[in-house]
């Protein structure tokens, strides 16, 4: 028996166009004598389809595409493992869906099985929308046992999160049942501390059960959230034999009684299938350095979010000769063709001269777009204008970020005109404390670096520099300036903040482990400087609540798996 799975990159809410790539790689599965198909959870919808769900004529129109999957298994002899929805009856109690799994074959629904742990924690809010399953049964299949854990199911009280502790356990109750295959179903988000935890739980569920595994998870960019794939088949001794390449569509196969994987990848192209009686193991996949995973998400991301929203291949950003925005250039030229991205110089009196003279070198070995447009009268017109309105000086404050208000300004008629995606440069330390511009440098559909620690945007600069496709592009001087926004002479990041190397060690403790003061002045951390820190994260939180979206690499991000009220203030007793 030869069982795939394969992780697919579908679009959120395009039944029409998900249904025509499920029966892609089933077709080819069909041709390579694959006996199940298993693809990820909810693949008929995209992860996660959200209030979506609400609407009742999107979920009618999802019973189409089982009907209609379910009609095309009558001429395949591979069986079908897909994720979706299942309508429940109006007259229960509870929500009105189910997160389910489908097995159909030669015309038939041979089972299904509902998702039983919801994870309400991080991006997830999944009992918003579903209703817990009961415990599920073996599938009798062929004359062989198969169990179905929908994602989470999977990962039970594994997950580093309080609200994950959940009171049953899917994979406690099918120990004792003599299951001899199971097969997961997975939407399980990338990030940069997730890959290797999530095959180290898939190894320890299958040693538990003593049965080989198969994974599939989604693989894409939605938004904030990237898929990076990884699926994959075990050993009934927890062994990863191989992972199909992440961050792209691909499969793996495992043929039975022993294994064999095959990873398969670009666009599911078809390769002569192993043969069952040369069975061979092949070593566990070792973790890329986190600046190679940096690289494949952000890029995918970038990728799926300009092509998922229907835009035009196309980008631009500001480029101040900053490491931020060189990094974001090096980026974008990566995710799309280098002449199809445009860098926007923006000079005052308060710019230097190498930040002009920097920013070109870059875009030339890049091989990207770059125009300059001077804002110095655009300021003075603006700051004059306001200024007599008011009868009195403007703040400096309010002075300084007319400047970045101009470019965002600048940035966002570029944008309209030419139809390119504007990005947003700033890092999480900016915006964790709220160095930055609200209207102005955060302006921007996609903020890619933005679950970036500062720290962390010079690691993987100089890893790119290193080793991306653009080896030496990010010029020496823009790694060992001073960071500063020149927005007013003289002016350094350090003038305002603490060091780097401290706040984000700080910051790193505070957003992704919810330490407070107290803790990290335990840690040895300065009690003054952590305390403006914890005041500078929340009273900026208005800022983060209109900041574009932040693609998701750690395990807090600004947005969608944060939130945070506005108007609030901690205090202790």
């Amino acid at each position: 028996m030869r069982i795939r799975a394969a992780q697919l990159n579908v679009r959120v809410g395009d039944l029409a166009g998900n249904f025509e790539r499920i029966l892609h790689v089933w077709d080819h599965a069909e041709r390579d004598g694959v006996d199940v198909l298993l693809l990820p959870e909810l693949v008929t919808t995209g992860y996660p389809p959200m209030d979506m769900l609400d609407h009742p004529w999107f979920a009618h129109e999802i019973e189409r595409v089982h009907e209609a999957l379910r009609e095309a298994s009558s001429t395949k002899s591979c069986a079908l493992v897909f994720g979706s929805i299942t309508l429940r009856p109006s007259e229960r109690p509870g929500k009105p869906l189910y997160n389910s799994a489908y097995w159909v074959h030669q015309g038939k629904e041979v089972a299904r099985v509902h998702k039983q742990l919801l994870p309400t924690y991080d991006v997830f809010d999944e009992a918003r929308y579903f209703e817990p399953g009961p415990a599920s049964e073996p599938i009798e299949w062929r004359g062989r046992r198969f169990g179905v854990l929908i994602c989470e199911d999977l990962f039970e009280n594994e997950n580093p999160w309080p609200a994950s502790d959940y009171a049953c356990s899917p994979v406690e109750n099918l120990k004792g049942k003599e299951i001899e295959f199971v097969l997961i179903p997975s939407a399980s988000p990338f990030t940069l501390q997730k890959r290797a935890r999530r095959v180290t739980i898939v190894q320890r569920v299958t040693q538990r059960l003593e049965c080989p595994l198969a994974f599939a998870n989604q693989v894409g960019g939605n938004t904030e959230l990237i898929f990076d794939g990884g699926s994959l088949v075990v050993n009934d001794r927890g062994e990863s034999l191989e992972e199909a390449a992440p961050f792209q569509e691909g499969w793996a196969d495992g043929v039975f009684p022993t294994l064999k994987l095959v990873d398969q990848t670009s666009e599911f192209s078809a390769k002569d299938a192993p043969s069952p009686n040369t069975p061979s193991l092949t070593p566990p996949t070792q973790p890329s350095p986190w600046q190679e995973q940096a690289l494949q998400a952000i890029t995918l991301g970038i990728k799926d979010y300009i092509q998922k929203s229907d835009l035009k291949p196309s980008i631009c950003f500001g480029l101040s000769g900053g490491i931020d925005s060189a990094l974001i250039a090096v980026l974008a030229a990566h995710a799309v063709a280098p002449e199809d991205v445009m860098a926007i110089g923006m000079p005052t009196r308060y710019s230097s001269d190498g930040s002009l003279t920097d920013s070109k070198q870059l875009a030339e070995r890049l091989g990207i777009g770059w125009k300059t447009c001077s804002i110095e009268q655009m300021r003075d017109l603006t700051g004059s204008s306001i200024e007599t309105m008011i009868e009195e000086p403007l703040a400096e404050i309010a002075q300084e970020n007319i400047q970045s208000r101009l470019r965002g300004l600048t940035l966002m008629a570029l944008s309209n005109h030419s139809g390119a995606l504007l990005l947003a440069t700033s890092n999480k330390s900016e915006m964790a404390v709220g160095y930055s511009t609200l209207y102005g440098d955060m302006a921007g559909s996609l903020a890619p670096i933005g679950d970036l620690y500062k720290t962390q945007v010079y690691e993987l600069a100089r890893w790119l520099n290193q080793h991306g496709s653009y080896p030496g592009a990010i010029p020496e001087a823009i790694f060992t300036k001073p960071p500063s926004a020149e927005l007013k002479p003289d002016q350094v990041d350090q003038d305002s903040l603490p060091d780097y190397s401290v706040l984000d060690r700080i910051l790193e403790r505070m957003i992704e482990y919810g330490e407070d003061v107290s803790s990290c002045v335990e840690h040895g951390f300065d009690e003054e400087t952590a305390s403006w820190i914890f005041r500078q994260l929340h009273r900026t939180e208005f800022k983060r609540f209109q900041s574009s979206p932040v693609l998701k690499l750690q395990s807090r991000t600004f947005g969608l798996g944060r939130r945070w009220p506005l108007a609030h203030r901690p205090t202790t007793i």
